[in-house]
């Protein structure tokens, strides 16, 4: 997630600096413990006033603690309501009885699916925040769908392809992943993707409107669908120092990235004919960096600002990773110098022919490729992985991928 300079600078750019005066973490802690015991007076469970005043050297040392742990507490509760003291006028518990879990709209013809909703590890809150994080970003660039192998196998859905969800509220097309991390008649897809940073993936403009009847919580686990291919022959991106506007029809995802944005997308039309197409959208007829190979069905067209690249844009059959990769790269570089020109639109750095490698570990931006040479070299466990490549050593939140990787490796070697 964003650090607190740059959640400090967005508050800043929407007019709430005065609000937002912090200059390091511990004193934007101080506030929320305060907040935590503000007119509470036990009244509510979370409170951790007892760490309002804490110094920034003790907040640097702090170990976990338990809350609640209200101001003059030496230590938090170990368990809550183990003596009763329930958050009523009463502090007595009140029970409510649950219906027997059912769907209140259970699969039928024409909607076949259950569609799960949720989110993704590195998107989390950031992305339907202000999706300001490059590192975030980079974990999961465009929107997905997970679908079991059998249906997928049933549907001709390819794992790395597009396919349409519709359901009776609306319908989002997304990239395919083939896993059997799902059910067979069940689907998921994450709700990360706005308006804002992507066209036709709004997730929650899918769900249905159950909601319930005592909480009001939504239910967006559980909204009929279908799934089906959608057909594309073009798949490529743009890397821009300026936010671009694309045009609605084309499937597209936006990420932060250093030095400005990416825009992956894919569409119906041969790539030749969206490259000409998307570069009078966007007004590069005349970019002075051009290239085109229609046995190949790729092409590519580049703009430089003086020494910087302002913007790349690539189309081809399958989205190149490693030339993406590559792109971001260099819209991130204040400079590019004579001899790094002629491989703007290489699709590679000079002398790389490896494709790209999948990132796990947002935290030290350590991609797969490395934690399998560190597999092949001898580390047999996640804690030998982290003292080889620093992956899974701070948040913690890719150990569980580790793990997978580790789990393949394993049985690919039985």
């Amino acid at each position: 997630m964003p650090d607190w300079r740059q959640v400090t600078e967005v508050a800043r750019r929407l007019g709430y600096g005065a609000a937002f005066p912090y200059t390091r973490p511990a004193e934007i802690f101080r506030e929320h413990a305060a907040l935590s015991a503000f007119e509470n007076d036990g009244a509510r469970a979370f409170d951790i006033g007892a760490l309002a005043d804490l110094s920034d050297a003790a907040y640097d040392a702090l170990a976990p603690v338990q809350w609640p742990l209200p101001k003059g507490a030496a230590a938090g509760a170990k368990r809550l309501f183990s003596e009763g003291g329930f958050f009523h006028p009463d502090r007595r518990a009140r029970l409510v009885a649950i219906e027997d879990p059912q769907l209140k709209a259970p699969p039928s013809t024409p909607f076949p699916f259950v569609l799960n909703t949720g989110r993704v590890r590195d998107h989390w809150h950031t992305m339907s925040r202000t999706a300001l994080s490059p590192r975030l970003a980079r974990n999961r660039e465009a929107p997905f769908v997970e679908v079991h192998p059998d249906d997928a196998d049933r549907l001709g859905l390819a794992d790395g392809g597009f396919a349409r969800v519709t359901t009776p509220q609306g319908r989002a097309q997304l990239r395919v992943v083939v896993t059997r991390s799902q059910q067979p008649g069940a689907l998921f897809a994450p709700i990360h993707w706005t308006d804002a940073t992507a066209a036709g993936a709004r997730i929650g403009a899918l769900t249905h409107a159950v909601v319930d009847p005592i909480s009001g919580q939504p239910d967006s686990k559980a909204s009929r669908a279908s799934i089906a291919p959608c057909f594309v022959a073009t798949e490529g991106f743009v890397v821009s120092r300026r936010r671009l506007d694309l045009p609605d029809w084309l499937a597209h995802a936006r990420m932060t990235v250093k030095g400005g944005e990416a825009i992956t997308f894919a569409a119906a039309e041969a790539p030749a004919a969206l490259h000409a197409f998307l570069s009078n959208w966007l007004s590069l007829e005349a970019a002075p960096m051009m290239r085109g190979d229609e046995r190949a069905r790729l092409h590519q067209s580049a703009s430089l600002d003086g020494e910087r690249l302002d913007v790349l844009l690539w189309t081809g059959a399958s989205l190149d990773r490693a030339a993406l990769d590559w792109a971001i790269e260099l819209i991130g570089r204040e400079t590019i110098d004579p001899a790094l020109r002629r491989f703007v639109l290489a699709g590679r750095p000079p002398g790389e022919i490896a494709a790209a490698s999948p990132l796990v570990c947002s935290c030290f931006g350590v991609k797969r490729d490395a934690i399998e040479s560190a597999i092949a070299k001898g580390c047999g466990g996640v804690e030998a992985i982290g003292r080889a490549t620093r992956a899974g050593t701070n948040c913690g939140s890719c150990r569980a991928e580790i793990q997978q990787i580790l789990a393949s490796r394993a049985m690919s070697a039985s």
